[in-house]
């Protein structure tokens, strides 16, 4: 039997799979069924627990799947999210949005009524979820078009003991067709329009339809146009964007919310990822 120092270093010396410290960490953890990474170096010198499940994932991942993939799951803050290839491994810029986000609606409502907040093409549910946990007095819901990427997203939300209203559809229209008014939108949509410049293990591995768009601002465009049947006097709308999207989704603010408030905003390696808006301009209908 191997340690789990040995199987680290084991992995360490596995240079064509490339796994870096926060990928081993995430396999032992896996079969020790650890929760944290203090209960990791707490047992570092003990036998691994589970050498079979651990021979599965290695496999895998020589294989060329991706590590969440092979685990069958993913860290997303607090959270531990269930990923199968129907939907989109979480990512840290992820992480930073629903950070700033959390910021923004706790400044403006710090719990003064129940809010409506709607994630746009769900995925995981990680953002929905996390909301949901974290903001007082909320109401999420969450959408997406794929019954396959709903069916992953119910099961996170049932995992971390969330509750979340679905919708199967595309963008806002299950809120147009419901009539529900809503507080604050957010949204990581598809926003990248040349293939090629996908890395080839995204591309080969990850759903094509949460990734792809033509143009690029398409699905930004389909939510900001539909915006003023869905909100309350006031409405909060937080997305991730793609590198070099400034121009265009400033074009499309002036179009379609010309009197709202707007901000770009900066992820941690200083490049232009998120934008905040906050449009309260129209009275409620």
């Amino acid at each position: 039997m191997a340690s789990n120092r040995e199987l680290y270093f084991e992995l360490k010396k596995l240079v064509p799979m490339k796994l870096n410290d926060s990928a081993i960490k995430l396999i032992l953890l896996d079969i020790n069924g650890f929760a944290s990474f203090s209960e990791l170096v707490k047992h570092f010198d003990e036998q691994a627990k589970d050498l079979d499940r651990y021979q599965e994932i290695i496999s895998r991942v020589m294989a060329g799947v991706p590590i969440q993939y092979a685990l069958g799951h993913a860290p997303f803050l607090e959270l531990d999210l269930i990923v199968t290839p129907d939907v989109l491994i979480p990512r840290p810029e992820t992480e930073e949005l629903v950070l700033f986000a959390e910021k923004i609606i706790n400044k403006e409502y710090l719990g003064q009524r129940e809010i409506k907040i709607a994630d746009i093409g769900t995925g995981s549910g990680a953002i929905a979820i996390f909301l949901n946990k974290r903001i007082f007095k909320s109401t999420v819901f969450a959408s997406d078009i794929s019954p396959k990427v709903l069916a992953v997203a119910k099961e996170n939300a049932i995992k971390n003991d969330s509750k979340i209203t679905f919708y199967e559809g595309n963008m806002l229209i299950p809120f147009l067709q419901e009539k529900i008014k809503l507080d604050v939108i957010i949204s990581n949509p598809p926003y990248i329009e040349d293939e090629t410049t996908i890395d080839d293990n995204v591309f080969l591995n990850e759903p094509h339809l949460a990734l792809l768009a033509k143009p690029a601002s398409q699905y930004y465009e389909e939510i900001f146009k539909n915006v003023h049947a869905v909100m309350k006097k006031v409405i909060l709308l937080f997305f991730e964007i793609g590198e070099n999207m400034e121009e265009v989704l400033t074009l499309l603010i002036k179009k379609y919310l010309p009197l709202a408030d707007y901000e770009f905003h900066k992820d941690i390696y200083g490049k232009t990822r998120f934008l905040y808006i906050r449009n309260d301009t129209y009275e409620q209908e």
